[in-house]
């Protein structure tokens, strides 16, 4: 996702870009970064699909970035991991909403004032 931590308060919006040559970029290379729509559940297209690339670098890769993990990526069955992916989803998009709530409360209270 191009960030250093997952809250709320720092999770990208999904760009509504026409042109793809437009699409935020990893650091130091051309691959596009993922973005999910908040504004849609998991099982959305777009969303589903990035938690499918997820799935696959859990799978690939896993074991790289998180070593304590080593034991687990390859013996959880796909089933569990995509619910586990799905799950953390949601969480987070329970949270951007919220923010995005509280955010939307401020500002219509400031231009109140």
């Amino acid at each position: 996702m191009g960030i250093e931590d997952l809250k709320a308060s720092t999770l990208p919006e999904y760009p509504k870009y026409e042109n793809p040559e437009d699409w935020p970029t990893r650091k130091g290379s051309d691959r596009t970064v993922i973005r999910f729509d908040w504004d849609e559940d998991a099982s959305d297209i777009i969303n589903w699909n990035n938690l499918i690339l997820i799935y696959a670098e859990i799978r690939l890769r896993g074991s790289k970035h998180a070593p304590e993990a080593s034991p687990y990526v390859l013996d959880i069955s796909q089933e569990d991991l995509l619910d586990c992916l799905k799950q953390e989803y949601d969480v987070l998009r329970m949270e951007v909403i919220k923010v995005r709530r509280q955010a939307q409360l401020q500002k219509n209270f400031s231009e109140a004032i």
